[in-house]
C-alpha cells in the first residue's frame, strides 16, 4: 500500500482508497518461516535521497604506464595517440563510435599505478557514501575508448557480473575535451560530474552501482577510460542491497515482512520475530504541520526509551532511522 500523504486521512479511514501503483504482490515463500523483525532491519539502511554514484579527481595521480603492443601510451593523450589505438589490430569494435581492449591486452608498468587506484577509488566511495569496508578486491576490465565526433551520449557497462560484485570504478584519462560530463539517475535519482576540470592533468574516478538504470558519458570527441570492478569479500554474509537501499520505491523486504506478520495474525500466531504491537513507519519529509506524526504519537513514544509490550517503532526523519525494541 502507498504511504500516507496526509495524517488527516486518519479521519475518515473508512473512506480512504489506497493506490495500487508499484504495489508489490504477497511472496511466494513459507509464511511460517518469515522473521518480521529480521526483515524490516533493513530499514536501518535505508538511505532515502542518498548518492546513486560519486566521483573524485585524482590530481597526485602517477603516470600508469599503459602498454598496448609495443607502445607505452603517454599522458595526456593526444589525437595522434588516439589514432593509434582506434586502429589497434588488438581493439575490438563496437559500432563506429567504440573500441575496447580486453584487460590481457594491456599491461600497466608502473607499480605505483595500484597505490593510485586504491586511493582514488577509496575517495570516491566515500563520495557516494558506500562502505570502504565491504570492498576487498578487484577485476581490471580493460581499456575503453570513444569517438563522438558529432557529439552524444556512451552509456557505461553496469551489469552485475555476481552476487559479490559491489560497485564499477570507471577511471577516465587525462586528455583534452572542451565539453564533457558524467551522467547517471535511477529511479528518480540523478547524479552529475564535470570532467573538464583539470583534464589534461589528472585521472577523474567514477564509481556507480551495478544494476542502475543508466549511467553515461556526454562528451563531443575522444575520450579513454580504464575500468574496474570491486567485490566484496567470500564469506557468508549476503551483499547488502546497495542501490535498494537509495531507492523511494516499495521494497521486497518489506512486502514480505508484512505479509508475514498478517499471516501470523490470520493463524493467532506469537513468537520470536512476530511484533504484537503497533508499527509506525515515518517517511522523511511526508508529515508537516499539525498533522505531524508526532502530534498523533503519546509523548515519549519515540524517545530512546523502551516502550511497553513488544513493539517495532520504526522513525525516518532526516534520514535516520529510530528502530527500537523491546524484549
Amino acid at each position: 500500500m502507498e504511504p500516507l500523504r496526509d495524517l488527516s486521512i486518519l479521519k475518515n479511514w473508512d473512506k480512504y482508497v489506497p493506490s495500487t501503483t508499484g504495489y508489490l504482490s504477497t511472496p511466494l515463500d513459507d509464511p511460517f518461516d518469515t522473521d518480521v523483525c529480521d526483515l524490516l532491519e533493513c530499514l536501518e539502511r535505508m538511505k532515502p535521497k542518498g548518492a546513486i554514484a560519486g566521483a573524485h579527481i585524482l590530481t597526485e595521480a602517477p603516470y600508469p604506464g599503459i602498454g598496448i603492443e609495443d607502445k607505452i601510451l603517454p599522458l595526456p593523450i593526444s589525437e595522434q595517440d588516439f589514432e593509434f589505438l582506434l586502429e589497434s589490430e588488438d581493439a575490438i569494435a563496437f559500432g563506429d563510435d567504440e573500441v575496447t581492449f580486453d584487460w590481457d591486452k594491456i599491461k600497466i608498468n608502473n607499480a605505483s599505478w595500484s597505490h593510485a587506484i586504491d586511493k582514488g577509488t577509496s575517495a570516491t566511495m566515500q563520495a557516494a557514501g558506500i562502505d570502504r569496508e565491504l570492498w576487498k578486491k578487484y577485476i581490471f576490465g580493460g581499456l575503453t575508448i570513444i569517438d563522438l565526433k558529432a557529439g552524444g551520449a556512451h552509456l557505461l557497462d553496469l551489469r552485475s557480473m555476481s552476487n559479490r560484485h559491489l560497485a564499477t570504478v570507471f577511471v577516465i584519462l587525462p586528455s583534452a575535451r572542451s565539453s564533457a560530463t558524467f551522467e547517471a539517475r535511477h529511479q528518480g535519482l540523478t547524479f552529475a560530474h564535470d570532467l573538464t576540470t583539470s583534464a589534461l592533468f589528472a585521472p577523474h574516478f567514477l564509481i556507480c552501482y551495478p544494476g542502475m538504470e543508466s549511467a553515461e558519458l556526454r562528451t563531443q570527441g575522444r575520450m579513454a577510460y580504464l575500468m574496474y570492478r570491486l567485490y566484496a569479500g567470500d564469506d557468508s554474509d549476503p551483499l547488502p542491497p546497495l542501490l535498494d537501499d537509495l531507492s523511494p520505491g516499495p521494497r521486497s523486504d518489506v512486502a514480505a515482512a508484512f505479509a508475514g506478520w498478517a499471516h501470523a495474525l490470520a493463524n493467532d500466531l506469537t513468537g520470536d520475530g512476530i511484533p504484537t504491537g503497533p508499527i509506525l513507519y515515518h517517511l522523511d519529509a511526508v508529515y508537516k504541520g499539525k498533522y505531524c506524526l508526532t502530534s498523533w504519537i503519546p509523548k515519549g513514544l519515540l524517545a530512546k526509551q523502551e516502550p511497553n509490550g513488544v513493539q517495532l517503532v520504526l522513525g525516518l526523519s532526516s534520514r535516520t532511522l529510530l528502530f527500537q525494541r523491546s524484549e
